[in-house]
């Protein structure tokens, strides 16, 4: 129970940072040639949710953004909370292109959704950023830092968008 607790988001109810460590390190101490993909997913203009409508608010659009997120993906992906409004997605056996048909539908289903806080309708979007890797011939470090970069570029295209490695 303990260990449950130390790996999931208090918040969100879902794997949380250091489970997606140890995750990801399980995945790359394999030999196993198959493909994955990675993403970040991070909520555009949060900080202007939490300032207009309030923290309560702002906590509501991370949970029901999880749920959005779990809705679209397999029950062997991994959805976790990377931090603040950053989330982490790793795609099981899965390639660039059925990777980014995930990160689409999740795009288009968080930009649709009506976010309701007290009578207010909020409307967010998402950035991400993708990458598919093979465990045996990529590092994670290089992995992370690729799709961190293109998070970034996807936020300075004008976000809303994906960006892949």
């Amino acid at each position: 129970m303990l260990r449950q607790v130390s790996f999931t988001d208090e918040l969100t109810n879902i794997p949380n940072r250091r489970y997606m460590n140890e995750k990801i390190k399980q995945i790359f101490s394999t030999h196993i040639t198959l493909t994955h993909s990675i993403a970040f997913l991070d909520i555009d203009h949060f900080k202007r949710v939490n300032d207009t409508y309030g923290h309560d608010a702002g906590d509501k659009v991370l949970k029901e953004f999880a749920d959005i997120c779990l809705n679209n993906v397999r029950s062997s992906d991994v959805l976790a909370r990377w931090g603040g409004e950053e989330f982490i997605l790793f795609l099981d056996r899965t390639g660039k292109d059925n990777a980014e048909e995930v990160c689409a539908r999740i795009l288009n289903t968080v930009e649709q959704h009506q976010f309701l806080f007290k009578d207010q309708v909020i409307r967010i979007t998402t950035s991400i950023g993708l990458a598919s890797f093979s465990p045996q011939d990529d590092q994670i470090e290089v992995v992370l830092k690729g799709i961190d970069e293109a998070l970034y570029r996807s936020k300075n295209n004008g976000r809303n968008r994906i960006t892949i490695v």
